[in-house]
Protein backbone atom coordinates (compact mmCIF):
# COMPACT_ATOMS: atom_id res chain seq x y z
CA UNK A 1 0.00 0.00 0.00
CA UNK A 2 2.82 2.41 0.78
CA UNK A 3 4.48 1.72 -2.55
CA UNK A 4 1.16 2.30 -4.38
CA UNK A 5 0.66 5.60 -2.52
CA UNK A 6 4.16 6.76 -3.44
CA UNK A 7 3.61 5.78 -7.08
CA UNK A 8 0.34 7.68 -7.27
CA UNK A 9 1.92 10.75 -5.65
CA UNK A 10 4.81 10.61 -8.11
CA UNK A 11 2.53 10.55 -11.17
CA UNK A 12 -0.10 12.88 -9.66
CA UNK A 13 -3.82 12.40 -9.08
CA UNK A 14 -7.08 14.40 -9.43
CA UNK A 15 -10.11 14.26 -7.14
CA UNK A 16 -13.25 15.07 -9.15
CA UNK A 17 -17.06 15.30 -8.83
CA UNK A 18 -19.44 14.12 -11.54
CA UNK A 19 -23.12 15.13 -11.59
CA UNK A 20 -25.76 13.63 -13.94
CA UNK A 21 -28.75 11.35 -14.20
CA UNK A 22 -26.90 8.19 -15.10
CA UNK A 23 -23.53 7.94 -13.28
CA UNK A 24 -23.54 4.17 -13.79
CA UNK A 25 -23.20 4.71 -17.55
CA UNK A 26 -20.08 6.76 -16.87
CA UNK A 27 -18.55 4.05 -14.65
CA UNK A 28 -19.15 1.38 -17.33
CA UNK A 29 -17.57 3.60 -19.99
CA UNK A 30 -14.54 4.18 -17.77
CA UNK A 31 -14.17 0.43 -17.18
CA UNK A 32 -14.18 -0.22 -20.93
CA UNK A 33 -11.52 2.47 -21.47
CA UNK A 34 -9.29 0.84 -18.76
CA UNK A 35 -8.81 4.18 -17.00
CA UNK A 36 -7.76 3.94 -13.32
CA UNK A 37 -10.26 5.18 -10.71
CA UNK A 38 -10.24 4.70 -6.94
CA UNK A 39 -12.06 5.99 -3.85
CA UNK A 40 -15.34 5.83 -5.86
CA UNK A 41 -18.41 7.03 -3.98
CA UNK A 42 -21.89 7.49 -5.45
CA UNK A 43 -24.77 9.23 -3.71
CA UNK A 44 -27.84 9.73 -5.87
CA UNK A 45 -26.81 11.54 -9.00
CA UNK A 46 -23.46 12.65 -7.56
CA UNK A 47 -20.33 10.60 -8.12
CA UNK A 48 -16.93 11.35 -6.49
CA UNK A 49 -13.69 9.56 -7.29
CA UNK A 50 -9.98 9.98 -7.86
CA UNK A 51 -8.08 9.37 -11.08
CA UNK A 52 -4.51 9.42 -12.22
CA UNK A 53 -3.40 12.73 -13.69
CA UNK A 54 -2.73 11.15 -17.10
CA UNK A 55 -6.18 9.45 -17.20
CA UNK A 56 -8.28 12.43 -16.13
CA UNK A 57 -8.07 14.21 -19.47
CA UNK A 58 -9.63 11.14 -21.18
CA UNK A 59 -12.58 11.10 -18.75
CA UNK A 60 -14.20 14.29 -20.06
CA UNK A 61 -15.42 12.81 -23.42
CA UNK A 62 -16.82 9.79 -21.56
CA UNK A 63 -18.63 12.01 -19.06
CA UNK A 64 -20.07 14.14 -21.87
CA UNK A 65 -21.45 11.08 -23.70
CA UNK A 66 -22.93 9.82 -20.41
CA UNK A 67 -24.61 13.15 -19.68
CA UNK A 68 -22.42 14.02 -16.70
CA UNK A 69 -20.50 17.14 -15.88
CA UNK A 70 -17.06 16.85 -14.30
CA UNK A 71 -15.61 19.29 -11.79
CA UNK A 72 -12.15 19.10 -10.28
CA UNK A 73 -12.11 19.22 -6.47
CA UNK A 74 -8.44 18.72 -5.65
CA UNK A 75 -5.14 18.21 -7.43
CA UNK A 76 -2.25 16.46 -5.64
CA UNK A 77 1.07 14.89 -6.46
CA UNK A 78 4.49 15.82 -7.80
CA UNK A 79 3.42 17.23 -11.23
CA UNK A 80 1.17 19.85 -9.63
CA UNK A 81 3.84 20.67 -7.02
CA UNK A 82 6.35 21.30 -9.78
CA UNK A 83 3.81 23.48 -11.62
CA UNK A 84 3.67 25.79 -8.60
CA UNK A 85 7.45 26.06 -8.60
CA UNK A 86 7.38 27.60 -12.09
CA UNK A 87 6.34 30.85 -10.47
CA UNK A 88 9.31 30.66 -8.08
CA UNK A 89 12.45 30.24 -10.17
CA UNK A 90 14.64 30.99 -7.14
CA UNK A 91 13.53 27.79 -5.40
CA UNK A 92 14.18 25.74 -8.51
CA UNK A 93 17.62 27.31 -8.94
CA UNK A 94 18.38 26.73 -5.26
CA UNK A 95 17.38 23.07 -5.46
CA UNK A 96 19.51 22.55 -8.58
CA UNK A 97 22.45 24.31 -6.93
CA UNK A 98 22.01 22.24 -3.76
CA UNK A 99 22.15 18.92 -5.60
CA UNK A 100 25.07 20.18 -7.70
CA UNK A 101 27.02 21.06 -4.53
CA UNK A 102 26.18 17.68 -2.97
CA UNK A 103 27.37 15.93 -6.11
CA UNK A 104 30.56 17.98 -6.12
CA UNK A 105 31.27 17.31 -2.44
CA UNK A 106 30.74 13.57 -2.94
CA UNK A 107 33.83 13.55 -5.15
CA UNK A 108 36.09 14.29 -2.14
CA UNK A 109 37.10 12.55 1.10
CA UNK A 110 36.07 14.68 4.06
CA UNK A 111 36.60 12.38 7.04
CA UNK A 112 39.33 9.83 7.82
CA UNK A 113 38.77 7.34 10.65
CA UNK A 114 41.28 4.90 12.19
CA UNK A 115 40.39 1.49 13.67
CA UNK A 116 42.53 -1.18 15.30
CA UNK A 117 45.27 1.00 16.81
CA UNK A 118 46.23 0.63 20.48
CA UNK A 119 49.96 1.40 20.81
CA UNK A 120 50.00 3.74 17.84
CA UNK A 121 48.21 7.06 18.19
CA UNK A 122 45.57 8.20 15.71
CA UNK A 123 47.77 11.17 14.76
CA UNK A 124 50.67 8.86 13.78
CA UNK A 125 48.46 6.83 11.45
CA UNK A 126 46.88 9.92 9.90
CA UNK A 127 50.31 11.49 9.36
CA UNK A 128 51.52 8.37 7.52
CA UNK A 129 48.37 8.31 5.37
CA UNK A 130 48.71 12.03 4.61
CA UNK A 131 52.26 11.49 3.34
CA UNK A 132 50.81 9.04 0.82
CA UNK A 133 48.09 11.46 -0.32
CA UNK A 134 45.10 10.53 1.87
CA UNK A 135 43.71 13.37 3.95
CA UNK A 136 40.43 15.29 4.33
CA UNK A 137 39.67 17.33 1.23
CA UNK A 138 41.45 14.99 -1.23
CA UNK A 139 39.77 14.15 -4.54
CA UNK A 140 38.78 10.47 -4.39
CA UNK A 141 39.86 9.65 -7.92
CA UNK A 142 43.34 11.03 -7.14
CA UNK A 143 43.85 8.51 -4.30
CA UNK A 144 45.80 5.37 -5.18
CA UNK A 145 44.54 2.98 -2.51
CA UNK A 146 47.18 0.22 -3.01
CA UNK A 147 49.92 2.85 -2.87
CA UNK A 148 48.45 4.38 0.31
CA UNK A 149 48.19 0.98 2.00
CA UNK A 150 51.72 -0.09 1.08
CA UNK A 151 53.31 3.29 1.83
CA UNK A 152 51.58 3.75 5.19
CA UNK A 153 52.50 0.20 6.23
CA UNK A 154 56.14 0.84 5.31
CA UNK A 155 56.15 4.05 7.38
CA UNK A 156 54.68 2.31 10.43
CA UNK A 157 56.94 -0.60 11.45
CA UNK A 158 54.54 -1.47 14.27
CA UNK A 159 51.80 -2.39 11.74
CA UNK A 160 51.53 -5.88 10.23
CA UNK A 161 48.79 -5.00 7.72
CA UNK A 162 46.72 -1.95 6.83
CA UNK A 163 43.65 -1.52 4.60
CA UNK A 164 41.80 1.59 3.41
CA UNK A 165 38.11 1.57 2.45
CA UNK A 166 36.32 4.62 1.05
CA UNK A 167 32.55 4.89 1.40
CA UNK A 168 30.91 8.14 0.37
CA UNK A 169 32.95 10.99 1.79
CA UNK A 170 34.53 8.86 4.51
CA UNK A 171 37.76 6.84 4.46
CA UNK A 172 38.22 4.05 7.02
CA UNK A 173 41.78 2.95 7.85
CA UNK A 174 41.81 -0.47 9.47
CA UNK A 175 45.06 -1.91 10.74
CA UNK A 176 46.55 -4.71 12.80
CA UNK A 177 49.51 -3.91 15.02
CA UNK A 178 52.50 -6.20 14.96
CA UNK A 179 53.36 -8.26 18.03
CA UNK A 180 56.87 -7.00 18.68
CA UNK A 181 59.27 -9.73 19.74
CA UNK A 182 61.56 -8.83 22.67
CA UNK A 183 65.25 -8.46 21.99
CA UNK A 184 67.14 -11.64 22.83
CA UNK A 185 70.89 -11.88 23.10
CA UNK A 186 72.07 -14.73 20.87
CA UNK A 187 72.62 -17.83 22.94
CA UNK A 188 75.64 -18.83 20.89
CA UNK A 189 77.63 -15.83 22.11
CA UNK A 190 79.37 -16.50 25.45
CA UNK A 191 79.33 -13.73 28.04
CA UNK A 192 80.02 -13.12 31.71
CA UNK A 193 77.93 -11.26 34.24
CA UNK A 194 79.84 -8.42 35.90
CA UNK A 195 78.97 -5.80 38.51
CA UNK A 196 77.59 -2.57 37.11
CA UNK A 197 78.54 -0.72 40.31
CA UNK A 198 79.97 -1.39 43.76
CA UNK A 199 77.82 -2.91 46.50
CA UNK A 200 77.24 -5.75 48.97
CA UNK A 201 75.59 -8.90 47.60
CA UNK A 202 72.11 -9.62 48.97
CA UNK A 203 70.76 -12.28 46.61
CA UNK A 204 72.06 -14.28 43.63
CA UNK A 205 69.87 -15.82 40.92
CA UNK A 206 72.23 -17.59 38.52
CA UNK A 207 70.12 -19.06 35.70
CA UNK A 208 73.05 -20.00 33.47
CA UNK A 209 76.74 -19.97 34.36
CA UNK A 210 78.70 -20.34 37.58
CA UNK A 211 78.33 -17.85 40.43
CA UNK A 212 81.76 -16.76 41.70
CA UNK A 213 80.50 -14.61 44.61
CA UNK A 214 78.19 -15.38 47.51
CA UNK A 215 75.69 -13.48 49.60
CA UNK A 216 77.36 -10.98 51.94
CA UNK A 217 80.39 -10.40 49.70
CA UNK A 218 81.40 -6.88 48.81
CA UNK A 219 82.07 -6.24 45.11
CA UNK A 220 83.46 -3.36 43.10
CA UNK A 221 82.47 -2.05 39.70
CA UNK A 222 83.42 -4.44 36.89
CA UNK A 223 84.00 -7.43 39.19
CA UNK A 224 82.99 -10.86 37.86
CA UNK A 225 79.75 -12.16 39.39
CA UNK A 226 78.62 -15.06 37.21
CA UNK A 227 81.20 -16.80 35.04
CA UNK A 228 80.48 -18.17 31.56
CA UNK A 229 82.66 -21.22 32.34
CA UNK A 230 80.55 -24.22 33.36
CA UNK A 231 81.91 -27.66 34.36
CA UNK A 232 80.05 -30.78 33.26
CA UNK A 233 79.70 -34.01 35.25
CA UNK A 234 82.90 -35.37 33.70
CA UNK A 235 85.04 -32.46 34.88
CA UNK A 236 85.22 -30.82 31.47
CA UNK A 237 84.62 -27.12 30.92
CA UNK A 238 82.44 -25.28 28.38
CA UNK A 239 81.49 -21.71 27.67
CA UNK A 240 77.90 -20.61 28.14
CA UNK A 241 75.90 -17.46 27.80
CA UNK A 242 75.74 -16.46 31.47
CA UNK A 243 72.32 -15.27 32.58
CA UNK A 244 70.95 -14.23 35.95
CA UNK A 245 70.27 -11.46 38.44
CA UNK A 246 72.44 -10.30 41.32
CA UNK A 247 70.79 -8.03 43.88
CA UNK A 248 73.08 -5.92 46.05
CA UNK A 249 72.94 -3.16 48.60
CA UNK A 250 74.17 -0.04 46.81
CA UNK A 251 74.90 3.40 48.21
CA UNK A 252 73.32 6.26 46.28
CA UNK A 253 73.33 10.00 46.89
CA UNK A 254 70.44 12.08 45.57
CA UNK A 255 70.71 15.88 45.65
CA UNK A 256 68.34 18.72 44.81
CA UNK A 257 69.07 22.43 45.14
CA UNK A 258 66.44 25.16 45.00
CA UNK A 259 67.33 28.90 44.88
CA UNK A 260 65.42 31.33 47.08
CA UNK A 261 64.70 33.69 44.17
CA UNK A 262 62.25 32.14 41.73
CA UNK A 263 61.22 33.67 38.40
CA UNK A 264 57.77 32.49 37.37
CA UNK A 265 55.55 33.40 34.44
CA UNK A 266 51.99 34.39 35.27
CA UNK A 267 49.07 35.42 33.06
CA UNK A 268 47.91 39.02 33.42
CA UNK A 269 44.92 40.86 32.02
CA UNK A 270 41.95 39.55 30.08
CA UNK A 271 42.55 36.97 27.33
CA UNK A 272 42.05 37.91 23.69
CA UNK A 273 39.71 35.41 22.07
CA UNK A 274 39.84 34.61 18.38
CA UNK A 275 37.42 32.25 16.63
CA UNK A 276 37.83 30.62 13.25
CA UNK A 277 35.59 28.41 11.15
CA UNK A 278 37.28 25.55 9.31
CA UNK A 279 35.23 24.54 6.26
CA UNK A 280 36.40 21.93 3.74
CA UNK A 281 40.06 22.49 4.57
CA UNK A 282 39.89 26.33 4.58
CA UNK A 283 39.87 28.64 7.62
CA UNK A 284 37.64 31.68 7.85
CA UNK A 285 37.98 34.24 10.69
CA UNK A 286 34.74 34.77 12.58
CA UNK A 287 35.66 37.87 14.59
CA UNK A 288 37.99 40.78 13.94
CA UNK A 289 40.53 39.90 16.65
CA UNK A 290 44.12 39.81 15.38
CA UNK A 291 47.01 37.63 16.50
CA UNK A 292 48.83 39.49 19.34
CA UNK A 293 52.54 40.24 19.31
CA UNK A 294 55.18 38.41 21.33
CA UNK A 295 54.74 37.86 25.03
CA UNK A 296 51.43 36.01 24.72
CA UNK A 297 50.65 32.33 25.31
CA UNK A 298 48.00 30.71 23.19
CA UNK A 299 45.56 27.96 24.11
CA UNK A 300 43.79 26.34 21.17
CA UNK A 301 40.69 24.21 21.11
CA UNK A 302 39.21 22.51 18.04
CA UNK A 303 35.70 21.09 17.82
CA UNK A 304 34.53 19.03 14.84
CA UNK A 305 30.85 18.96 14.00
CA UNK A 306 29.02 15.63 13.98
CA UNK A 307 25.72 14.97 12.19
CA UNK A 308 23.80 11.72 12.80
CA UNK A 309 26.97 10.00 14.02
CA UNK A 310 29.07 11.06 11.02
CA UNK A 311 31.81 13.64 11.36
CA UNK A 312 31.64 16.59 9.00
CA UNK A 313 34.55 18.51 7.45
CA UNK A 314 33.55 21.52 9.55
CA UNK A 315 35.64 22.69 12.52
CA UNK A 316 35.19 25.45 15.08
CA UNK A 317 38.52 26.75 16.38
CA UNK A 318 38.78 28.80 19.58
CA UNK A 319 42.04 30.56 20.46
CA UNK A 320 42.71 32.33 23.75
CA UNK A 321 45.75 34.62 23.77
CA UNK A 322 46.87 35.52 27.31
CA UNK A 323 49.63 38.01 28.07
CA UNK A 324 52.47 36.52 30.12
CA UNK A 325 54.54 38.45 32.64
CA UNK A 326 57.64 37.27 34.49
CA UNK A 327 57.45 37.82 38.25
CA UNK A 328 60.32 37.27 40.71
CA UNK A 329 59.33 35.85 44.08
CA UNK A 330 61.45 35.02 47.15
CA UNK A 331 60.88 31.69 48.85
CA UNK A 332 61.23 31.11 52.55
CA UNK A 333 63.57 28.41 53.83
CA UNK A 334 60.70 26.04 54.45
CA UNK A 335 59.25 26.61 50.97
CA UNK A 336 62.64 26.04 49.33
CA UNK A 337 63.14 22.88 51.39
CA UNK A 338 59.68 21.57 50.40
CA UNK A 339 60.43 22.14 46.69
CA UNK A 340 63.76 20.33 47.00
CA UNK A 341 62.08 17.40 48.72
CA UNK A 342 59.51 17.23 45.91
CA UNK A 343 62.32 17.02 43.34
CA UNK A 344 64.05 14.26 45.33
CA UNK A 345 60.79 12.32 45.56
CA UNK A 346 60.48 12.55 41.78
CA UNK A 347 63.99 11.08 41.47
CA UNK A 348 63.03 8.24 43.82
CA UNK A 349 59.93 7.51 41.72
CA UNK A 350 62.12 7.31 38.61
CA UNK A 351 64.41 4.83 40.38
CA UNK A 352 61.39 2.70 41.33
CA UNK A 353 60.65 2.28 37.63
CA UNK A 354 64.12 0.74 37.24
CA UNK A 355 63.42 -1.91 39.91
CA UNK A 356 65.38 -0.03 42.59
CA UNK A 357 64.06 -0.25 46.15
CA UNK A 358 65.07 2.28 48.82
CA UNK A 359 65.94 0.38 51.99
CA UNK A 360 67.11 3.32 54.12
CA UNK A 361 67.62 7.02 53.57
CA UNK A 362 69.15 9.84 55.58
CA UNK A 363 68.27 13.46 54.86
CA UNK A 364 70.77 16.32 55.02
CA UNK A 365 69.66 19.95 54.63
CA UNK A 366 72.08 22.80 53.90
CA UNK A 367 71.25 26.48 53.54
CA UNK A 368 73.44 28.89 51.60
CA UNK A 369 73.09 32.58 50.82
CA UNK A 370 71.34 31.76 47.55
CA UNK A 371 69.26 28.68 48.24
CA UNK A 372 68.60 25.38 49.93
CA UNK A 373 70.28 22.04 49.19
CA UNK A 374 68.68 18.78 50.33
CA UNK A 375 70.59 15.50 50.07
CA UNK A 376 69.30 11.95 50.51
CA UNK A 377 71.95 9.35 51.41
CA UNK A 378 70.19 6.15 50.34
CA UNK A 379 70.85 2.46 50.72
CA UNK A 380 69.18 0.75 47.76
CA UNK A 381 68.44 -2.80 46.73
CA UNK A 382 68.97 -3.19 43.00
CA UNK A 383 70.10 -5.59 40.34
CA UNK A 384 73.75 -4.83 39.54
CA UNK A 385 74.20 -7.63 37.01
CA UNK A 386 75.45 -6.47 33.62
CA UNK A 387 76.29 -8.64 30.62
CA UNK A 388 79.88 -8.48 29.41
CA UNK A 389 80.68 -10.15 26.10
CA UNK A 390 83.43 -12.70 26.44
CA UNK A 391 86.19 -12.29 23.87
CA UNK A 392 87.59 -15.70 23.08
CA UNK A 393 91.07 -15.68 21.55
CA UNK A 394 92.02 -18.66 19.46
CA UNK A 395 95.81 -19.34 19.49
CA UNK A 396 97.45 -19.17 16.12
Amino acid sequence: MVALWILRWFYGSVSFRAEGKHPEHFINAVARSQARLWDIKCKGTVLTARAACADYFGLRPLAKRSGLRLRVQKRSGLPFYLRHLRRRPGLVAGAVLFFAVIQCLSLFVWDVQVEGNSRLSREQVLAAAEEMGLKPGTLKRAINLPLVEQGATARLPEVSWLAVNISGGRADIRLKERDMAPYMVPENEPCNIKARCAGQILQIEAHTGTAVVKEGDGVVEGQLLISAIVEDIHGGSMLKHADGKVYASVKRTLTAEVPFEQTVTQPVGEPIRRNRLGLFGFDFPVNAATVPAEGYACEREAKQFVLFGSTLPVFWYTESWIKQQEITTVLTKEEAKAKAQEELQRQIDELAKEDVTILEKTERVEYTDTGCRVTFDCECRENIAEESKLEVQVPE
